[in-house]
């Protein structure tokens, strides 16, 4: 379906609620009242899809009017408004900016105003259009034809602007309407994919990720290492958000059991995660095949390298077992977390497809991708191994941005008996299976280097007394 051509209004004026509105822009457009209604609600609540400049909406009221009116004639009623603040994404350098949103209709309109809580234009963030208020109109001119239009009021003492300045306004007016008309033609249609902030709270999250990548954000300066600090540090600095929160909200749980430490970070890495947990105040340490070169830059830092033999892995004092982007150890997380003591939790933030043997998984459900099959096939040793599959779809710059979580256990501590023959059956389970380990990266970088000394031609030497 073609997008709308939305034509410049020279001289179209609209009266709502004793206001006049300077029409800018209108349309026919090819969906139904319905879906303006439903977008205009979707984007009251998270405002950060207009922009992405834009963090969350902080609400501050909302009030419904003639909520038993159904028949309405010219006269414009209102029935909601929502006043909330627009909180921007770059909290250090643009303005917060307070709007109140008000819903009118009457026997062929259907109007929402968003007018600016400010003196003047000096007084809204750049990414916010610089009027009093504009107001969305869908129309109903017939029951067939149907306009989406744009409307502005103007500050009293509106600066001149120049044509240059005129014209990219209408650009962003124009932009607007678009992804208006988009979001409503595929109202009804939409089905939402995933699910973010079902453990952890949005603006809680939000909130503490600001604080943490002001705090950790100069090592995407200082970075060490070869590897992209952009994709590493900010990817950290999230989960290490999210798993702090995590913790937090386990802690308003107090248990009977003192363990030594917080969490383990098995495979750690380039161990970052570990030093934003420790610098936060949480005992734990990081263990890896292979030592890294930034470990020596991290301060007040415990990262371990230690050989990983997955089958006979446990941690009887730690409480949280971390496997962020894991590889081969991410099915095993579960086993070494059942293998620990009952208390024992674990989080996976899984990326690729390993089975127990540490071969690369061959698709087990040919409806679902690979890797919503894997992260079944996780979720099914998880129940094997008597937890509770729990999953987050957390907000990290990654398509591999999924966290499963194990707290809560299918037997009760009381069944001591059932827990113990559990524990057993793991055991015989696991001991015994043949795992095919991946070569660390630190010796595979090494073999490759000999490889290719290996292939080159060797200098041919010489003889002094043959030359004579």
């Amino acid at each position: 379906m073609s997008p709308p051509i939305f034509e410049k209004q020279t001289d179209k004026t609209k009266s709502i609620n004793n206001t006049e509105y300077k029409v800018l822009f209108s349309a026919k457009v090819n969906f139904q009242e319905q879906a303006f209604i439903n977008i205009l609600d979707q984007w009251i609540s998270s405002p950060e899809q207009i922009t992405k400049l834009i963090l969350r909406g902080e609400l501050l009221s909302t009030e419904y009017f003639n909520e038993e009116k159904d028949n309405f004639d010219e006269t414009y009623d209102l029935l909601k408004t929502v006043k909330l603040t627009l909180m921007p994404k770059r909290r250090n350098l643009d303005l917060e900016l307070t709007q109140l949103i008000s819903y009118y209709r009457n026997n062929k309109d259907c109007v929402y105003i968003y007018e600016n809580k400010a003196e003047s234009a000096s007084e809204i963030p750049f990414f916010i259009p610089k009027v009093k208020s504009y107001a969305f109109i869908f129309e109903r001119e017939d029951e067939e034809n149907f306009f989406l239009s744009i409307g502005i009021e103007s500050f009293e003492n509106n600066e001149v602007i120049d044509e240059e300045q005129v014209k990219k306004e209408d650009e962003i007016w124009v932009q607007l309407l678009l992804k208006l008309s988009k979001y409503c033609f595929k109202d009804g249609n939409y089905q939402k994919r995933v699910h973010h902030d079902v453990i952890i709270p949005k603006a809680l999250y939000q909130d503490t990720y600001f604080k943490l990548k002001e705090k950790y954000k100069h090592w995407a300066d200082e970075w060490p290492e070869s590897t992209d600090p952009q994709k590493f540090v900010f990817e950290d600095i999230s989960i290490a958000t999210w798993i702090i929160l995590l913790f937090k909200q386990q802690e308003e749980k107090p248990e009977e059991k003192e363990l030594s430490y917080k969490f383990v970070d098995v495979g750690c890495g380039n161990g970052f995660l570990v030093y934003i947990l420790n610098q936060e105040g949480y005992k734990g340490y990081g263990i890896d095949q292979s030592s890294r070169k930034i470990w020596k830059d991290l301060p007040d830092t415990d990262l371990r390298q230690s050989t990983i033999t997955l089958n006979h892995m446990s941690f009887p004092d730690v409480e949280w077992i971390i496997g962020n982007h894991p590889d081969q150890i991410s099915p095993w997380i579960p086993i070494m977390a059942s293998k620990s003591h009952y208390l024992s939790k674990f989080i996976i933030v899984p990326c690729c497809f390993y089975d127990l043997n540490g071969e690369k998984l061959k698709t087990v459900d040919s409806k679902l991708s690979r890797y919503q099959g894997y992260l079944h096939y996780l979720a099914t040793i998880m129940k094997v191994c008597g937890y509770r599959a729990e999953i987050e779809t957390l907000r990290i710059p990654s398509t591999k941005n999924i966290a499963l979580i194990g707290r809560q256990r299918t037997l009760s501590d009381d069944d001591v008996h059932a827990l113990r023959q559990a524990a057993r059956d793991i055991i015989l389970m696991t001991d015994d299976i043949e795992i095919k380990y991946r070569v660390p990266d630190q010796e595979k970088h090494i073999q490759e280097k000999k490889k290719k000394n290996a292939r080159k031609p060797k200098k041919q030497s010489v003889n002094p007394v043959e030359e004579s």
